[in-house]
């Protein structure tokens, strides 16, 4: 009998002794997918097979709750899951963050997972100067086709000479839960802050989507 795989460290404290607070195989994983009426390749669903346990796990030093990071979706995931109306354009997040930034007076605005451009639409009617990354091609070149500059790469991969300089507001919506290193992420965003600037975040809550 093989001792069971250690947990990952915390992507946010870094603690290393981890309990796993809930548990789905990947056969669950499948039929929860297939009631919302989708079916991916195996090349999508990567190392999860089907007997694969996919674990939430809850954080001993800080109570961050957090899958394992390698198991992050990949391009064929995403590409497989896109639908119409999978970038929503009426999020709650939306409103808030662009009222916040008339408020405050914030010009320049970089929307990182940007989609195929709602938030980028929304700011440029609000009198913003806006553009975004997006790493799904298909959805920036769709995000292009209304006038919008979005950069198909990394945050660490950009630097201020291609952007135009540093931005006065940074969003990050539904996205931190999607990635390996969110603080890493974290950091080479306030990279590109003004002075000043500011990052709006939206994540998913256990405590119910409102």
């Amino acid at each position: 009998m093989h001792p069971p795989d250690p947990s990952p460290n915390c992507p946010l404290c870094g603690n290393a002794k981890n309990g796993v607070a809930e548990q789905l195989t990947g056969v669950q994983l499948r039929q929860l997918w297939q009631r919302l009426g989708h079916e991916f390749t195996p090349d999508a669903w990567g190392q999860i097979l089907e007997h694969f346990s996919v674990n939430l796990y809850h954080c001993r030093g800080c109570g961050f709750a957090f899958f394992d990071p390698s198991l992050t979706g990949n391009e064929a995931f995403y590409r497989q899951l896109e639908h119409a109306g999978y970038y929503t354009p009426d999020r709650p997040e939306f409103l808030r963050t662009l009222q916040f930034a008339g408020k405050k007076g914030l010009r320049r605005i970089l929307d990182v997972g940007c989609g195929s451009g709602s938030f980028l639409d929304l700011a440029k009617q609000a009198g913003h100067e806006a553009s975004g990354v997006e790493l799904n091609g298909q959805a920036a070149a769709k995000a292009r086709t209304k006038g919008h500059v979005v950069f198909e790469q990394l945050l660490n991969e950009l630097n201020p000479s291609q952007t135009g300089g540093a931005f006065d507001l940074i969003t990050l919506f539904q996205v931190l839960e999607h990635l390996s290193d969110p603080v890493g992420v974290m950091k080479q965003a306030s990279a590109f802050l003004t002075p000043g600037g500011f990052i709006s975040i939206a994540v998913p809550s256990d405590e119910g989507v409102y």
